[in-house]
């Protein structure tokens, strides 16, 4: 099943960071129940019992892909959520990974607490999804680069350069995550629900050639999307962005 379509015209990228402060806003709850029944559907395919809402989707950031090519019925085709250390202190919650990574050797925790020791705001990516129908061998859409675009340059916005997570080997996810950054290869564990072998990915710096390369390529998807931010947030321009980038000030 092959979906025929343009980038320039029929995807959206959908950022909603810190819902709980969007609730009386019709747009956040209608992107959120999208998400939820979308992001669970797409689990079904990995183990039909784990459940993935929880406490910090109120929290986080949640990046979506949406084809709006029926403007009556758009469609979340791919998302995934950043997940803010320093908003799970504040709301006495924990990053799942701070939990799975119980389950690692202990060289892999050694890894993990030394890369956190220096972030005052340990981000996690967690919950990546993909409409099965979208997947790039049905649809030749990359969308995993369109997802993992939009986080590292909304993480830049925010003056942050760094992102952690655990990828599903069955899937290999960390293929996609290695255009985006580099990170330490070897560390694997068996995820305590799912299962399936996932490998911790700790990116300290994103790649500077590769986000060069997308500005150009996803232009449109920039200049189109649709953000909901709290109140009060400073974040840098997608300009001053790729401005720093040619630059050389900011990625390795």
């Amino acid at each position: 099943m092959i979906h025929e379509l343009s980038v320039q015209s029929n995807l959206r990228l959908a950022i909603l960071d810190f819902p709980k402060k969007h609730l009386e806003i019709e747009s956040c709850k209608r992107i959120m129940a999208d998400m939820i029944s979308v992001r669970q559907v797409s689990y079904h395919r990995t183990i039909e019992t784990y459940i993935l809402m929880d406490k910090n989707d109120m929290i986080s950031t949640h990046l979506m892909i949406y084809d709006v090519s029926n403007l009556y019925a758009p469609k979340i085709l791919s998302g995934i959520r950043l997940i803010h250390g320093s908003r799970c202190l504040d709301y006495g919650l924990t990053l799942p990974l701070e939990e799975n990574i119980k389950h690692a050797s202990l060289p892999t925790q050694k890894y993990f607490q030394d890369f956190k020791k220096d972030k005052s705001n340990l981000i996690e990516c967690a919950g990546w999804y993909v409409d099965k129908d979208y997947s790039f061998s049905q649809s030749k859409i990359d969308l995993a680069e369109m997802i993992f675009f939009g986080l590292t340059t909304y993480l830049l916005r925010k003056g942050i350069h760094h992102f952690t997570g655990a990828t599903n080997e069955r899937f290999k996810g960390s293929r996609h995550v290695a255009k985006a950054g580099n990170f330490e290869e070897g560390h694997i564990f068996a995820h305590p629900v799912i299962k399936d072998p996932h490998k911790v990915t700790l990116v300290e710096q994103f790649n500077r050639q590769w986000l060069l390369q997308n500005f150009v390529k996803y232009e449109s998807l920039l200049q189109s999307r649709f953000e909901l931010i709290p109140q009060g947030e400073h974040l840098k321009t997608y300009e001053e962005i790729k401005s720093e980038l040619l630059n050389q000030k900011i990625a390795a």
